[in-house]
């Protein structure tokens, strides 16, 4: 079950109905360098897909066809529809990245051992779906490390992160990074969560195709599970292919290097981390951290970190 606050529930209401972003309902509230927009699609806010990201996605840096990538990624489980999203994602020769929410995975183990099996990748999508912003910095550390364990007790060994509701600050990506997981949101957002039509999911998808795109879809929406076949053969129609997170991330890598003659990996080409405070390439290998102490209090707190030295990944227009 979510847990959020009274107040943050009469401004998801106040959201679905004005069509406002959560960037302007709180911007006089939490004074922090990064707020998504709830679910905004990629052309409106186009600044967090990649919060701590040395490379910029650009329209000129993924140009040859084996550059042609999106990433599929799937929110909200584990769940038992999660096997038919891998049977449909396997008829088209297609891998994705699934965000699992830690105290949903004792339900459903085998399914987040099943869909790592298959290929695809598995990160954490936290312990609880807290809307970070409302949350004081013991409590962030507490929500990611206990959604990262959880994996790890099954032999998962989540890199990436992605905080509810797409909402978060610079502390949030630096707990994170921290942690040994790197924040990541999405640049195509299917809406699936404000639509129930398979068409409708599937054209508001397909309309935004992009070389590098993020895509976000939930496993416990049927009319998602309906539209991805739409969406895996429009794009491949378009000579796209399907790729995990960590595939992803590999790609731009090498496409900077080759475009921008940076990044360049000075032993392999994986060996280059994507997140990175140098503009030089580093091996980065982030031990895990000793488990924070357990919070007095539950209780809600409003962060308002700031870190005006930000890195971006954007998509440049």
């Amino acid at each position: 079950m979510y847990k959020i606050s009274i107040v943050h529930k009469i401004t998801l209401i106040l959201f679905f109905i004005s069509g406002m972003s959560f960037t302007s309902l709180f911007a006089e509230e939490l004074p922090v360098i990064h707020k998504a927009s709830l679910h905004s699609p990629m052309r409106v806010s186009s600044h967090f897909l990649c919060p701590d990201c040395t490379v910029s996605l650009s329209k000129s840096l993924l140009t040859l066809p084996e550059e042609k990538i999106m990433a599929i990624t799937i929110d909200d489980g584990p769940d038992p529809r999660d096997r038919e999203f891998s049977e449909v994602l396997k008829k088209h020769d297609a891998l994705a990245t699934f965000f699992y929410i830690g105290e949903h995975i004792p339900a459903y183990p085998d399914v987040a051992k099943e869909m790592q099996a298959e290929g695809h990748e598995v990160a954490t999508h936290g312990n609880r779906h807290n809307y970070f912003l409302s949350l004081s910095s013991d409590q962030q550390e507490r929500n990611i490390h206990k959604g990262r364990d959880v994996l790890a007790k099954l032999g998962i060994q989540s890199v990436w992160f992605r905080p509810p509701y797409g909402a978060f600050n610079a502390n949030t990506v630096k707990i994170a990074k921290d942690l040994g997981q790197k924040t990541v949101l999405w640049s195509i957002d299917s809406r699936d969560w404000a639509k129930r039509n398979t068409s409708a999911i599937a054209q508001t998808v397909i309309s935004q195709f992009h070389p590098g795109a993020v895509i976000l879809i939930h496993s416990h929406q049927q009319a998602s599970l309906e539209a991805l076949p739409l969406i895996l053969t429009a794009g491949q129609q378009q000579g796209y292919r399907f790729v995990t997170l960590s595939s992803w991330e590999k790609v731009l890598l090498t496409a900077s290097c080759r475009v921008n003659q940076n990044l360049c990996p000075t032993v392999v080409a994986s060996a280059a981390p994507l997140h990175s405070t140098s503009s030089q390439p580093v091996v980065a290998d982030v031990a895990p951290i000793e488990p924070p102490p357990e919070s007095k209090s539950d209780e809600e707190t409003p962060v308002s970190e700031n870190n005006s030295e930000m890195i971006v990944l954007q998509i440049e227009n």
